[in-house]
Order: structure tokens, then C-alpha cells, then sequence
């Protein structure tokens, strides 16, 4: 299956819903010559018929129902990527490009971002801003290009949501801290300890938040200041003996000597941090959206090579 072209597969994918040669040639406006092609290309590829001519219908074949439920949308996706890259080169980028990066992911992601895209495409500059409120509409009309923070389920379905990387949640703790030795604690058991918090920022999930996670387990957070500045935070943490909720990624770059704490809601329940980008689907094929995916997805997974994963 994957031997074969990416046109040979739009070509399948169309027949499998229109079963009709024609109906498919005009939906992709080449000629039925070329249909036909496809299907005897795909049929000595896969050593299937795939489609059964049952009066003027094509009905698809076992094989082919089943291609199209499990392979068919991935492999195309992968393909279309494939084939946006292959026409599309990041040093001829000139001019002004802007990202989102929450906050508290600049420090552990920002350099790593900025080193990749920068070496890729050298003629370019780049903005690197936090989450505004206007961040819907401006990636909407394509101000901003894509946006990274903790995935949010409340994002409308005009925007295309991907994960980066799947992270723990952790509290980070100064070494005066009584929690300092231990390897992990219980959701429950962090209502006995003052925090520091970062306000909920635009599409922070509130699981991210104390508040929140304390009050699915009848608790009350015991926050002592709140501030918009991650680095406040992290100062304020280490020199109180206060608690940070966060993700084990932040530690990234991070010259505070907090150390993360693996966070459960029973001993065999970690609590899941997901960081994902976010872009307009209507700008999802574009070949500089998808380079820049995965120019982005790149820099993230090699700034934690060196940071110890908790979970795996």
C-alpha cells in the first residue's frame, strides 16, 4: 500500500465513495483514462480486485473497506505532507512570521524553536509572542501562523488542534521543601502545602491549575501568590519553599534549582500535560503550514532528549 502513489490513492479514496469511474473523474477533474489506470495500477500492487463492477456501481472488496477504515486517511495525510515539502523551500522564506508560545513554555522551548527555524530559514525573521485574546481571529486570517500551548478541547472546530509531545504534570519543589526527597505524591495529599500559581492564561486547560485539580478531589489549594510571570514564580517557589504545578518539560533551560515531582491522582494514575499547535484548517495544506509543523515538532522532541521523562 504504501508503494503507491499519492494520486493512485486520491483516485481509490474518491472511488471508494463515489463507486462510480466517472462520478470520480469528474470530482477530480482528470480523465477516466486515468481512473482506470489508478485502479489497475492499485489492483497488481495489492494483488486484490478492490472494486467489484455490480451493474453501473463499483462496490469495493473486503480489502479495500478495510484499507479505507484503518490506512486510507493517514496515508494520505502523510503523502499530501510528503508531496507540500517536496515543493516548498524554507531558505527562499523572506519577511515577518509570527508565532504563539504560552508563557510558561518559552523558557524550556523558545531557544530550541527559534535555533531550528532560524537555521532553516535563515532569510526570515520571526516573532515569538505569547497567547493573546485575539489568537482565534488571527490565525484565522493567517497575522499569526500557528500557535503552541497545553491542548484545549474547548478550541472551536475551525482551528486544527495537533499534539507535540505528551508530558507529565508535576509540582516543582525547592530543596528546602519537605516534598524536595520524594519521587512522587498523590493529587490529594497537596492540599497540606502553600503554591505559587500562574493565573489561567487564554486556553490554559483548567487542569493545568491547582484550583481546578485540587477541587476534583473535594480540596482546597492554599495559593499564596499569584503572578503572569513564570520566572517570578520559579524564584518566589525556591526561595519560600513554595509548590509550582507544571509540566516535567518546564524544567527545560531552567537555572532555578526546583525539582519536579511526579504528580498522580492514584499511584498508578500520572496526570497527563498534552502540548499541542494550533492553526486555521483552512490554512492546513498549505506547504509553509506543514513545513512549519513539523520544523516545530522537531525542535521540541530534540530540547528534551536530554530531560528525564517521567512515565515512560
Amino acid at each position: 500500500m504504501e508503494n503507491l502513489e499519492l494520486n493512485t490513492l486520491r483516485i481509490l479514496n474518491s472511488l471508494y465513495h463515489t463507486q462510480s469511474p466517472t462520478r470520480t473523474s469528474t470530482q477530480l477533474n482528470i480523465s477516466l483514462l486515468e481512473v482506470n489506470k489508478a485502479i489497475e495500477i492499485a489492483r497488481k500492487d495489492l494483488k486484490d480486485p478492490l472494486f467489484n463492477q455490480v451493474a453501473n456501481t463499483l462496490n469495493p472488496s473486503p480489502l479495500m473497506t478495510s484499507i479505507m477504515e484503518r490506512k486510507m486517511p493517514t496515508l494520505i495525510n502523510q503523502m499530501n505532507e510528503v508531496d507540500a515539502l517536496s515543493q516548498f523551500d524554507p531558505k527562499t522564506l523572506t519577511g515577518k512570521y509570527h508565532i504563539y508560545l504560552g508563557s510558561q513554555l518559552q523558557q524550556a522551548f523558545g531557544p530550541a524553536i527559534y535555533n531550528s527555524l532560524s537555521s532553516s530559514a535563515p532569510m526570515a525573521t520571526w516573532c515569538i509572542t505569547d497567547w493573546k485574546t485575539d489568537a482565534i481571529d488571527k490565525l484565522i486570517d493567517g497575522d499569526v501562523a500557528i500557535a503552541i500551548n497545553y491542548f484545549n478541547s474547548d478550541l472551536p472546530n475551525i482551528i486544527n488542534q495537533e499534539i507535540l509531545l505528551k508530558d507529565n504534570l508535576v509540582v516543582m519543589a525547592g530543596e528546602r521543601h519537605p516534598l524536595y526527597d520524594v519521587e512522587k505524591v498523590e493529587l490529594k495529599h497537596l492540599a497540606d502545602f502553600n503554591f505559587v500559581t500562574l493565573p489561567p492564561t487564554f486556553l490554559h486547560q483548567n487542569c493545568h491549575n491547582i484550583n481546578g485539580l485540587l477541587s476534583e478531589v473535594g480540596q482546597v489549594a492554599k495559593v499564596k501568590l499569584e503572578t503572569d510571570s513564570m520566572e517570578l514564580a520559579k524564584m518566589i517557589a525556591q526561595e519560600q519553599s513554595l509548590l509550582l504545578l507544571g509540566s516535567a518539560t518546564l524544567t527545560n533551560n531552567d537555572s532555578s534549582q526546583l525539582k519536579p515531582i511526579e504528580l498522580y491522582i492514584t499511584p498508578n494514575m500520572p496526570l497527563e500535560a498534552e502540548i499541542s499547535c494550533s492553526y486555521a484548517k483552512k490554512h492546513s495544506k498549505r506547504p509553509f503550514i506543514v513545513w512549519l509543523k513539523k520544523e516545530l515538532l522537531r525542535a521540541i522532541h530534540t530540547s528534551t532528549l536530554n530531560v528525564e521523562r517521567y512515565g515512560d
